[in-house]
């Protein structure tokens, strides 16, 4: 197959060059860039659907070849069905000798594909085969309808479908390995924010779980919990902000100063009461019964005439009156003295910056739709009224990173893949690959537009044309080993990746225990699934984890995911035919391409019940283990006490 038209005649010399030329392409077709991938993947899969015009016969030789094909595959239980686009999947699992069954309504092959069928809207990249021949697309085609339609009373064995609504769980058999599990609640924006609560009980020793706190938006009990964290985060930032102007000898204060000095003693005095209450592990009247009750007008007027202060503080506006070179200099130890003693006794403070910074998120929404950025209480009150107009009012408000990790000055965040099998074991793996999304702008906690603070591709790529500075890559992304370059060369410090990688690791490790303790994933048998997981560094090295995905995209908007996806799927197949099989964990080396295991637990599944109960257990919505494991013991006692039985008699 040419990836290029004819060249015209000329010198065989010349000919000779040019051929040199596209077989030179050919062996690196596969390496897409920002300025053709677009293109090459659209005219390679044109090319394809135009090789479907050519005619083909079968022999009844290998029609013969065909069915002991089918009767192996039946055998083995190697039969599988995808729904959606994933030619890399289709490419590895029938180079391992399974056989697919077709589904003409939901599965979508890249020869098939309609014309106005956007490629930067599929479910997945094309698998590009290099030297692809006509009459060998044409027969493959052929030949895997055959085979389908010769296995159209066969369920599959293995179900590969990346979006829940494609599968029809009902049909499913108790033995099929599906790509999906039935409920992954700790992926939503509510969901996850319930699972990081309950993580105290769950973080190990090296506590490298880091996640910025979040309110849920659902009653006004929730509000008024906001209310009062986002008053002591701003007396803790104005803090923190006296504490940064004098190390930095910047000016916080002027013979003509506005802000009187008041202002910073009731921070200090809230500051000192939170401090107290964290050194105590109590929080005085911090209880839902207070959040209940109507605050006095006075109260919050003074709370209101103190925001509007800090607020003219951080953004240079105004400045406290100068009282003295002495007094001055100690009220920058009582600022230093806060500021240490919260970082002491509270690690998460350590995030909040000088400029109390929240995002407000809408549940529903994804890929940035919806997400604001705000600074001011009443600006988030007034968001969140809006929302509740709307037909999903649901929200989230986290408290924003302040201090992110920057490369040439702009932020960026981390996409890490991850796959949950519950085959054999409950195993957790981690694709050490993936990209790193940048924002077009110079970071800033003043400007708050999208530009400078969201990276999800659907935002920034109305801006790679106006990217600043003009060292950010075309694309406004790189790879993980682009990052690795970047800390070993630029900043000097070869091994801070791996440490980056493992608390990620430890991270994934703690939120997925905590999902499964609180029963916020179903844990069918049989059963996996890719997440994506996305983390923003902090300027100390330390991942903070922001969300997980229980659909993570990998439509090819960009080279990188084209490139990467394709290989995370790959990989992703040797993962589960390697668990599927038995014998593999008698192996010394199974190839698993890029995941690394990093968490594996015997639950017990199968020693339950019966396999009856058992498949009636794995259809339900939700699974409690707790007794699951009641029901083991229960049904040890029971079988040893009749098997002692039957041996008296």
């Amino acid at each position: 197959m040419q990836l290029r038209p004819a060249t015209p005649r000329g010198s065989k010399q010349r000919d000779g060059h040019e051929k040199d030329e596209r077989s030179r392409k050919l062996e690196h077709y596969q390496d897409y860039n920002f300025l053709n991938y677009i293109s090459e993947m659209t005219d390679y899969v044109r090319r394809k659907r135009r090789m479907l015009d050519i005619g083909y016969t079968m022999d009844m030789s290998r029609r013969n070849i065909l069915n002991m094909k089918v009767k192996e595959a039946v055998e083995k239980n190697m039969i599988f069905a995808i729904l959606g686009y994933y030619p890399a999947v289709r490419h590895k699992l029938v180079n391992m000798g399974w056989v697919e069954k077709i589904d003409s309504k939901r599965t979508y092959t890249d020869f098939t594909l309609r014309k106005e069928f956007m490629l930067t809207n599929l479910d997945s990249a094309p698998y590009i085969i290099k030297n692809e021949k006509p009459e060998q697309v044409t027969s493959q085609y052929y030949e895997q309808k055959y085979m389908s339609d010769a296995l159209a009373e066969r369920k599959p064995d293995l179900l590969f479908a990346l979006r829940k609504n494609y599968i029809t769980w009902s049909a499913l058999e108790p033995d099929t390995v599906v790509s999906y599990f039935p409920k992954c609640n700790f992926c939503s924006k509510l969901g996850l924010n319930i699972c990081l609560e309950s993580t105290p009980v769950f973080k190990n020793d090296s506590d490298s779980l880091k996640y910025p706190r979040g309110f849920n938006m659902s009653n006004e009990i929730s509000m008024r919990r906001f209310v009062q964290n986002f008053r002591e985060t701003s007396c803790f930032s104005l803090m923190r902000y006296v504490k940064y102007c004098f190390e930095k000898h910047k000016p916080v204060y002027s013979l003509d100063g506005a802000i009187p000095w008041k202002t910073f003693d009731f921070a200090e005095a809230v500051c000192l009461r939170r401090i107290k209450a964290l050194q105590l592990e109590f929080v005085e009247g911090n209880t839902l019964d207070r959040y209940q009750l109507e605050e006095p007008e006075d109260v919050t007027q003074a709370w209101t005439e103190f925001g509007q202060d800090v607020y003219n503080l951080s953004n240079q506006r105004a400045t406290f009156k100068f009282i003295g070179e002495d007094e001055m200099q100690h009220v920058f130890a009582r600022a230093k003295h806060v500021v240490e003693s919260v970082e002491e006794y509270n690690k998460q403070e350590m995030y909040d910056g000088t400029h109390n910074v929240w995002v407000l998120k809408p549940v529903a929404n994804c890929s940035g739709h919806g997400i604001r950025i705000y600074r001011q209480l009443e600006d988030i009150k007034r968001a969140i009224g809006t929302l509740k107009n709307l037909t999903c009012p649901r929200c989230v408000v986290q408290k924003y990173i302040e201090k992110p990790l920057l490369i040439h000055g702009v932020k960026f965040d981390l996409r890490v893949w991850y796959v949950i099998t519950n085959i054999d074991k409950f195993k957790i793996w981690v694709y050490h690959e993936g990209y790193v999304r940048f924002c077009s702008k110079p970071y800033s906690n003043i400007l708050l537009d999208e530009a400078r603070h969201l990276t999800n591709v659907r935002i920034q790529k109305q801006y790679r044309n106006v990217r600043d500075p003009p060292q950010l890559p075309a694309e406004l992304m790189w790879d993980f080993k682009q990052l690795r370059d970047y800390f070993t060369k630029n900043m000097n410090l070869p091994r801070k990746w791996d440490m980056i990688m493992k608390a990620m690791e430890e991270s994934i490790v703690t939120i997925m225990r905590c999902a499964q303790s609180i029963n916020y994933i179903d844990l069918r048998k049989n059963s996996f699934q890719l997440f994506g997981a996305d983390f923003l560094i902090h300027e100390n090295y330390q991942p903070c984890l922001i969300e997980v995905n229980n659909g993570p995209g990998l439509s090819p908007t960009t080279s990188i995911i084209a490139k990467k996806t394709t290989e995370l799927l790959t990989d992703m197949v040797k993962v589960v035919t390697a668990e599927r099989n038995p014998l593999s964990s008698f192996q010394n080396s199974v190839d698993t391409g890029k995941f690394h295991l990093i968490y594996c637990k015997e639950l017990g599944l199968s020693q339950a019940t019966d396999k009856e109960r058992l498949t009636q257990a794995m259809k339900t919505t939700q699974v409690d283990l707790l007794e699951w494991k009641k029901a083991v013991r229960v049904w040890k006692l029971h079988k040893t006490a009749t098997h002692k039985s039957r041996k008296t008699i």
